[in-house]
């Protein structure tokens, strides 16, 4: 640790904050309350509860840095995302307003989806710089001139990002039983290995690490599931880093050369074999209930919201909905990546459930097919018209091995 510096984090030796899950824009919005308070009694006039109008920060960053939203982080951000839906800010105002989210309606799904990767993509595309500048904008015009270049920033990460995680994804089938999956691609952007490294995860079920060649150096991402504790996985590799930091969901780090990412490779996998056993990461979604789909109502919609800010530790609940029979399944959307399922229960009417990102469906389930579904429950406003919405998490045809399916 630096001897020559104050030192202000939540995992700092001899810190006895509480709270040790803040994010860094938690610990600064801390000490600018603390700044605020002193300015206050020192004669600056600043009224009380000035400092909430920077919990609109507090409430993207613990969102997009992937914070469990318990305890105090809770409360940041349930007040956060009030100031948020608000802000004053002109250069959120354009982000949001490009997002086609609504003030008033913004909400943990909005940030994460539609805000965060908004301004996430300067600094995984070009220069963090640029997002600076947006949400510091004092005009119109700079807020509406950074908030676009925003979008196309935006657009290009999703471009780069897909283009490198289909390399990735061919890369992961040559190794398909490996119980952790270590990438490379000298061409990748630096800025989207992490979001490679995610994907693989996501689809997998399995732990991954995505690298690129910075200069002279190996740059990498890693994220987990299972259970596995990255910074651990990380020690039992020695000293071969440059550099390496994290926690046990997410990490970065530095090798020297190709030959020790292959080493790194090695050691990991080793690692991971030891932790998960012959059984291999177990990815298992956690479901709060069986609910059939005559049980989804307004009145058990407006139940769950109360458990709100859902995130991070604190889920949105899902439900399963056992033995339905598909009368359809439509691929939309415009690049076909959705789905449109039409199924009838054994008790209640008709229902149309969507699953984003669940377009390959499609062509796998046939008229009369019997699925379990398990589902959110949401609200879809179209022409001003709100209507209850199952959004489908994951599926199981009747008879397949559940832990080959989806």
């Amino acid at each position: 640790m630096p001897k020559h510096a104050i030192i202000l984090h939540p995992l700092a030796p001899g810190e006895d904050y509480p709270n040790k899950f803040l994010c860094g824009t938690g610990v600064a919005f801390k000490l600018g309350s603390a700044l605020i308070s002193h300015a206050r009694k020192r004669g600056a006039a600043l009224p009380e509860g000035y400092e909430k109008w920077f919990l609109d920060f507090v409430a993207i960053a613990m969102v997009t840095d992937v914070m469990p939203l318990l305890k105090e982080n809770r409360t940041l951000e349930k007040f956060g995302l009030k100031v948020l839906n608000k802000s004053r800010r002109l250069g959120i105002r354009k982000i949001v307003e490009l997002s086609r989210s609504d003030f008033g309606s913004i909400d943990t799904q909005a940030v994460g989806f539609q805000i965060g990767p908004r301004i996430n993509a300067a600094g995984r595309v070009r220069s963090a710089k640029i997002a600076f500048n947006a949400l510091v904008a004092k005009t119109e015009d700079e807020a509406q001139k950074y908030a676009l270049e925003l979008e196309m920033l935006n657009r290009e990460r999703q471009r780069v990002s897909e283009s490198a995680y289909k390399e990735a994804r061919r890369l992961v089938h040559e190794r398909d039983e490996a119980p952790i999956h270590v990438v490379w691609n000298e061409t990748w952007l630096p800025g989207i290995v992490g979001l490679v490294a995610g994907k693989l995860v996501s689809e997998f079920g399995t732990p991954a690490f995505a690298f690129t060649k910075v200069g002279d150096l190996y740059v990498g991402s890693g994220r987990s599931i299972g259970g596995l504790h990255l910074v651990e996985a990380m020690r039992s590799c020695g000293d071969i880093f440059v550099k390496a930091g994290g926690h046990p969901q997410a990490c970065g780090l530095s090798l020297a050369s190709l030959d020790h990412v292959k080493l790194f490779k090695d050691k990991v996998t080793a690692f991971a074999k030891d932790f998960f056993g012959e059984e291999g990461s177990q990815h298992l979604l956690e479901i709060e209930a069986a609910l059939s789909l005559d049980k989804v109502t307004w009145e058990l919609f407006e139940k769950i919201e109360q458990f709100e800010p859902f995130g991070e530790k604190n889920p949105r609940p899902k439900f399963l909905a056992r033995e339905l029979q598909v009368l359809a399944a439509k691929a939309i959307g415009k690049t076909r990546k959705h789905l449109r399922l039409t199924i009838n229960p054994l008790e209640g009417p008709v229902w149309k459930l969507i699953g984003f990102g669940l377009g390959d469906w499609s062509g796998r389930l046939s008229i009369g097919t019997m699925v379990d579904v398990v589902y959110e429950i949401s609200v879809n406003v179209w022409n001003g018209k709100k209507e209850l919405q199952c959004q489908i998490v994951d599926l199981l045809v009747r008879g397949d091995n559940p832990a080959r399916s989806a």
